[in-house]
């Protein structure tokens, strides 16, 4: 797969889970290739909310602890698998799984884990913006989003 890449045009991405180990051999591999491009976390995933939530709702990180998971009766995730794309998680959603808390996950990525915790909710792929508009009412200056009256 590398083969005709330079090794401008490729970059090497490790997990944050990965042992100390296995990251310095995957290094020595990329830098063994010539590249010296390894963004990690902070670039990959972080970078974005701390540009993208200042610009949105006025603070570079998220507004939900994990404590707040004790009182939800409800959890929408919304283009991505949150028992994946946030492993810490997985025990809190396990847990409002058992309580009967409903999970709904719009994800247009059919994944194996995703019926794991709920029911996975199916809507064209691009269309997180329209099922937003039709979702949930967003109320401009006061910071809140919930559901529309039924």
């Amino acid at each position: 797969m590398l083969r005709g890449l330079s090794p401008e045009q490729v970059e090497f991405y490790t997990s944050g889970r990965a042992s100390n180990e296995a990251a310095y051999l995957f290094q020595l591999f990329a830098r063994e290739y010539g590249s010296n491009n390894f963004p990690d976390c902070s670039n990959m995933c972080h970078e974005a909310t701390s540009v993208g939530l200042p610009r949105s709702i006025g603070i570079g990180k998220g507004t939900v602890s994990l404590d707040d998971f004790e009182k939800t009766e409800l959890v929408i995730a919304i283009g991505h698998n949150p028992g994946t794309n946030h492993p810490r998680m997985m025990g809190t959603l396990h847990e409002l799984a058992r309580r009967d808390v409903p999970i709904i996950v719009f994800n247009p990525l059919r994944e194996r884990s995703a019926g794991t915790l709920c029911r996975p909710a199916e809507h064209h792929r691009n269309g997180d913006l329209q099922l937003n508009r039709h979702c949930l009412n967003l109320f401009p200056g006061q910071g809140l989003a919930v559901m529309p009256p039924r």
